[in-house]
Parts: structure tokens; sequence; C-alpha cells
């Protein structure tokens, strides 16, 4: 049931200048109907419905990660039940065993759009072995389906939600010869945007994984292409070289 608004203006002013910062004249847009009007006393339109988007998207993340609260007891206690054939979990709710990272893999794609599962299933991630980690980084469409969640989280303002997966991805081994290529490019997009973020602390994690990973990634083609180099060259080498050089061989006639 919807609160009655107060009687009292005095209120009210307070509680929304509580809900949203007052708006400094150096912060308006310049280009709003308030902000074009002289005689206007009202916030700036611009950035009162850029602090609404924020507010709202704090709500619901607290509000999913009650939620997710919520799953991972029952997660819990579905582990500990006989005959269970989803994902199992121990008591600190990491992954069992490695032989079921098919199945998260599935769940992380079937719940990429999830907020509550989100975190849920980035939590299991966290506190999973490593063994798992490097078994999940080498599945086809985990890269791109995380890729996909970093870029959402973002275009949505999801900033906890963003940074839980950046965190995530700070932990996970990287091995950049055992990842698919095309997924890592498509993370690395996202990572780009996750360091042009305004909140510094995400800004941070995404520089620092943006260029942990690409510089491993680099320098992972030099050498491959140094090797490919070499091997062309021996080719080259041994197609080219005059048999009567060779020794054991019989000297041309002349």
């Amino acid at each position: 049931m919807k609160r009655p608004a107060s009687s009292d203006p005095a209120e009210r002013v307070t509680k929304r200048q509580d809900r949203y910062p007052r708006v400094a004249r150096t912060e308006r847009c310049g280009h709003c109907a308030t902000c074009t009007n002289p005689k206007s006393h009202r916030a700036c339109i611009t950035m009162r419905e850029k602090w609404e988007r924020e507010v709202k998207a704090e709500e619901e993340q607290e509000k999913a990660m009650a939620t997710a609260k919520e799953l991972m007891m029952t997660l819990l206690k579905k582990s500990e039940e006989e005959g269970y054939k989803g994902l199992r979990v121990g008591k600190h709710m990491g992954l069992l065993s490695a032989e079921q990272v098919d199945k998260l893999v599935k769940q992380v794609k079937k719940h990429k759009d999830s907020l509550p599962n989100t975190f849920l299933l980035t939590l299991v991630i966290t506190k999973s072995s490593e063994e798992v980690k490097e078994e999940l980084m080498q599945r086809v469409g985990f890269l791109e389906t995380v890729a996909y969640m970093v870029s959402q989280a973002f275009d949505d303002q999801f900033h906890v939600k963003a940074k839980h997966l950046l965190k995530l991805l700070l932990k996970m081994p990287f091995h950049p010869e055992k990842v698919p290529s095309a997924e890592l490019k498509v993370l690395l997009g996202s990572l780009d945007k996750a360091k042009k973020c305004g909140e510094e602390d995400l800004a941070a994690l995404g520089k620092k994984i943006y260029s942990q990973w690409k510089s491993q990634w680099k320098g992972m083609q030099t050498k491959k292409k140094a090797k490919d180099t070499d091997s062309e060259v021996s080719g080259s080498a041994s197609q080219t070289t005059d048999p009567a050089e060779k020794p054991g061989s019989p000297r041309a006639q002349t």
C-alpha cells in the first residue's frame, strides 16, 4: 500500500534531498528545460534523471542480493539431497567437482540476464577450486557470456554486479593459449567499457584485468608468429639446399 504524501512541505524537501543530492551549478547540464529557464529554481532535469536511474539500480541490486542469499540456502540444502541432479556445492559454496563444469556453464548462460542468479553463480565460481576455474576458462561460451554480463552491467548502471564480475575475472587463471581467442577479444571489448567507467574503483579493476590479459595474449601471439616464421625459414632452407653439398651425398658431375 502506497504511503500518503507528507502534508509538511519541509519534510517532503528533506526526504527528497536525502534521496537525491543537491545539484550544484557546475553540475548542471545547461540544455534541459530548467537549466535554460533563468527563473526556474528546480533541479537540473538531466542530472535528476541520472540520479534516479542510479538510485533505482542500487535498490534493484540490494533486492537481488537478498534473493541470492535465499537461493544460496536452497542450493546448499539441495546439494545434500540424494538423487539431486543439479549443481552440487560444498558448505563453502564451491562446486564439489570439476565434472560439473558443463552444468555450471549451462547455468551461467541460462541466467545471464538474472541479477540474483548472477550474484549466486559468481559466488559459486569464486569459491570453487583452481581446477574448476581452469576448466571453466577453456569451455566454449563461458568468456563470451561473462563479457555480455559485464557489458550489460555497465549499460544498466549495475555497478555492484559489475564489481562482482570484475573481481571474479581477476581471480580466474588466465592462460591465453588455452582460452578461445574469439571470445577473449569480445571480453577485452567489454573490459574497455569498464576502463571508461566514472567509478574509479571499477575503472581501476577494468584497467588491471585488461592490461594483464591483453599483454599476455599479445606475448603469446608474438611467440607464435616467431615460431611460424622460423618454421617457414627452416622449410625454405631445406628445399633450396644443393643435394651435392649434403653430407654423404654423391658429388654432382661436371
